[in-house]
C-alpha cells in the first residue's frame, strides 16, 4: 500500500508504504458516492489493490483534502481537488493504522455475501431501484444523501445492521448497535407541496408498523407523531429529511430504525425504561434482519403509492394510542401538561391544556403520562 498526505501546492508526501501493487479495483456499473471520513489530518490515498486473494469482504475507507465528497471514481469538486477511496480488506485495517497518526475510521463495511443478499431482498420486495446491504455504516441517511446528490434514482434503499453515527430527531444520536436492529433509509423524489410533505412521516410510521407486525405477529401502536410502540415501549424511530431548493423538494430521505432484539447486555441505562424490542432475545437476528428489510421495503413502496389519497390514514388512526390520554407536550424544552383529544386528516393533534385552552399541533413531542 502507498499512503500520501497533501503538503501544499498540489504535492503529495509519501508517509507509508508496504507490499502492495497498483491494480484497478473492481468498480460498480454506476458511481456510488459516500460521505467523507478522515484520519487525524486530511490526506489522499492513491488507489491500490491488495495482491492477496479475497472474498470481497472488507472496509471502505475514505479520505479527502477538503471535507467534500468522494466516490469509487475520482471526483472533481468546485475547488478542483480530486477525491478517492480505498477498499481495504478487514485484516489489513489494523496494520494500516500503525502507519499513521490517529486511527482510520471506516465509513462502511461491505461483504460479497451482502451484495447477493441485497439482490434477493430487492427481488422479493419488488423495489424498482438499487438496494444496498451493509454490515456497518456511519448513518444510512447520510450515506443515502450522498447518493441522492450524485443522482441516485427514487426508491434507492440502504439497509445496515449497525450505525456508528445514527441520527435521531432534533440532532439527537440514535442508538444503533450491531446485529440487534435494522437501520434502513429510502430515497424519495416526490412532487409535493410543503404541506403535502407532512404526509411522509405518518406514511412511514404505518409502513413500519405493517412490517413489524408481519415479522412478529404482534400488533403495534403509534405514539404521535411517529414513534412505534410495542407493549408501551419504543421499538422504532423515524427521521424524514428533505432537501429543498424551491417550492418543491429535490428529494426526501426516510430513515427508519427498528430494534429487532434487545442487545446482549441490555439497553443503556438512559434507554432501559423507554426502549423495547420487536422480538424475543433468543430470536435469530440475521433472519429477522432479512425478513424485516424485505417487509419494510415493500410496505414503504405500497404506502407511498397511495400517499396523495392519504391511504395511510386508516392504519394510522387504528394504531394511534394517545387519544383520551393525559400527555406532556414538549415545545422547545418547555413542558406543559395536557389531554390529547383528536387528530384531523392532516394528523394534527388537538390538545387541551390544564388552563382550558386548546391547540392544534402539527409538530412537536409528547409523552404519555401515567395517572
Amino acid at each position: 500500500m502507498i499512503l500520501y498526505r497533501p503538503v501544499g501546492s498540489g504535492e503529495l508526501e509519501l508517509i507509508a508504504a508496504s507490499g502492495w501493487r497498483t491494480f484497478p479495483p473492481r468498480l460498480p456499473e454506476q458511481p456510488i458516492f459516500y460521505p467523507v471520513l478522515t484520519a487525524s489530518y486530511a490526506c489522499e490515498i492513491a488507489e491500490q489493490w491488495n495482491t492477496k486473494e479475497s472474498d470481497g469482504s472488507g472496509w471502505v475507507v475514505c479520505f479527502s483534502v477538503d471535507d467534500a465528497y468522494i466516490s469509487r471514481y475520482p471526483v472533481q469538486t468546485a475547488g478542483g481537488s480530486a477525491h478517492r477511496e480505498l477498499w481495504i480488506p478487514s485484516e489489513e485495517l489494523a496494520e494500516l493504522n500503525t502507519h499513521i497518526q490517529g486511527q482510520i475510521e471506516p465509513v462502511m463495511q461491505v461483504t460479497a455475501a451482502d451484495a447477493a443478499l441485497a439482490n434477493e431482498i430487492a427481488a422479493q420486495s419488488g423495489t424498482p431501484a438499487p438496494l444496498h446491504i451493509y454490515s456497518s455504516v456511519t448513518s444510512t441517511n447520510d450515506l443515502l444523501r450522498s447518493m441522492a446528490e450524485a443522482g441516485a434514482p427514487a426508491f434507492t434503499v440502504i439497509a445496515s445492521r449497525r450505525q456508528t453515527a445514527g441520527k435521531g430527531r432534533q440532532g439527537r444520536s440514535f442508538y444503533s448497535p450491531a446485529h440487534t436492529g435494522l437501520y434502513l433509509s429510502m430515497l424519495l423524489r416526490p412532487q409535493m407541496t410543503p404541506q403535502e410533505l407532512m404526509r411522509i412521516t405518518p406514511m412511514a410510521a404505518v409502513a413500519a408498523a405493517e412490517a413489524a407486525e408481519q415479522v412478529s405477529g404482534v400488533r403495534t401502536e403509534i405514539k404521535w407523531v411517529n414513534d412505534l410502540l410495542l407493549r408501551g415501549k419504543k421499538i422504532c424511530g423515524i427521521l424524514a429529511e428533505a432537501q429543498t431548493a424551491s417550492a418543491q423538494p429535490e428529494y426526501v430521505i426516510v430513515g427508519i430504525g427498528i430494534n429487532l432484539t434487545e442487545p446482549e447486555n441490555g439497553f443503556p441505562p438512559e434507554l432501559r425504561e423507554i426502549a423495547g424490542a420487536l422480538l424475543p432475545a433468543d430470536a435469530d437476528a440475521e433472519a429477522a434482519f432479512v425478513k424485516t428489510a424485505e417487509a419494510l421495503t415493500a410496505a414503504l413502496l405500497r404506502q407511498y403509492a397511495g400517499i396523495m389519497e392519504r391511504a395511510y390514514l386508516r392504519g394510522y388512526r387504528e394504531r394511534l394510542c394517545v387519544l383520551g390520554k393525559a400527555v406532556t407536550v414538549n415545545e422547545n424544552g418547555t413542558e406543559r401538561e395536557a389531554s390529547a383529544l383528536a387528530v384531523d386528516d392532516d394528523l394534527r393533534l388537538l390538545v387541551r391544556y390544564e388552563d382550558g385552552t386548546e391547540q392544534w399541533r402539527s409538530t412537536g413531542e409528547i409523552r404519555i403520562r401515567l395517572k
